[in-house]
């Protein structure tokens, strides 16, 4: 219902396994499939289902699935026993790009455990731990929820903004929030000012977790104690974001993409280095324990050289047609 299964995400219970696409390259961005043509025997898949408090949980359903660049399926499936335990022992595999990932429904919704390399020669796995919550029903939006980061990535355009977002909300405790069937979102929040294009992005919850309209983002789904990711991306058709927080915002990261001749006017957060991570030329902004009503206010506008360049030609152009006109009639009058 609604996230990824890359470790520690939740889906909920009518969720199917997603494209393996853009998991499988999740993975291996993160080095996790290791492309290695001599290994062919597939590693084993052991486990224990446990509550937050390390308790371990018998009779949970579990499955195998197997991930490869091209398809999803489930390969294997089991109860866990009395002490929690569960093990899986993938058939061999020649391809070295699929991943086996264990995952556990309990109380309806799915968990997902750590992505195991199908190419592996392990024969004595190291024993995963796969936590489960139970589910708390949310009838109505949570009141005081925090958003623990809020990264803007803006690229300032002859036309406008283009404008990406990612907001992080955190868990709640040591259970899972999940909406009510059709009942409202467990968190909304504002976007800027005269938003346009509201679309999800990459790197957040599926779209069918996500109410988008233009300046608001509304997330319907679970909320585990590990949290969630939301990622949105729109355009502002002018050169100022404008965002008025409607939540405490523990922290807000501003990227501006430096461009020639970009000028940045900022209220409500400041300028800060863009640190030695970022290998891109930017300029960054930053606020800290921002509260609800807060007001940010960015203008960021750049003179395009080539349209300057083509005003001045222009007018180039305009003086030695006007001179060529008067030294024709000058000539006339001769």
């Amino acid at each position: 219902r609604g996230l990824w299964p890359v470790r520690p995400v939740i889906s909920g219970s009518r969720a199917s396994l997603p494209r393996p696409g853009p998991l499988t390259r999740l993975l291996v961005a993160s080095g996790l499939v290791i492309a290695s043509a001599d290994r062919s025997t597939a590693q084993d898949v052991a486990g224990v289902v446990i509550r937050s408090d390390s308790t371990p949980v018998a009779g949970v359903f579990v499955q195998l699935h197997r991930i490869s660049e091209s398809a999803g399926s489930v390969s294997d499936s089991t109860r866990t026993d009395e002490a929690g335990g569960f093990a899986f022992r993938p058939t061999e595999e020649s391809d070295p790009s699929v991943v086996f990932l264990p995952s556990a429904r309990h109380d309806g919704i799915l968990y997902w455990g750590s992505p195991v390399h199908g190419g592996s020669v392990e024969t004595d796995p190291e024993v995963q731990y796969l936590t489960v919550y139970d589910t708390v029903a949310v009838s109505e939006p949570i009141p005081d929820q925090v958003v623990a980061m809020r990264h803007v990535v803006i690229t300032p355009t002859g036309s406008g903004l283009q404008v990406e977002e990612v907001l992080d909300l955190p868990g709640r405790g040591d259970r899972t929030l999940v909406t009510v069937e059709d009942g409202p979102p467990l968190w909304s929040g504002n976007l800027s000012a005269d938003a346009h294009g509201v679309l999800p992005a990459a790197g957040g919850v599926s779209p069918e977790a996500l109410d988008l309209s233009n300046e608001t983002v509304a997330y319907t789904g679970v909320l585990p104690p590990s949290g969630v990711r939301l990622a949105v991306s729109y355009f502002v058709p002018s050169h100022t974001y404008v965002l008025e927080l409607g939540h405490l915002t523990r922290r807000m990261d501003v990227l501006v993409t430096d461009v020639t001749g970009l000028e940045v006017d900022a209220a409500g957060i400041t300028e800060v280095p863009s640190g030695e991570a970022v290998t891109v030329p930017v300029r960054r902004f930053a606020g800290s324990d921002l509260s609800p009503g807060y007001r940010v206010e960015l203008r960021a506008s750049i003179d395009e050289p080539g349209r300057t360049v083509a005003w001045v030609w222009f007018a180039i152009a305009l003086l030695l047609a006007m001179g060529a006109l008067v030294s024709v009639r000058v000539n006339r009058r001769a």
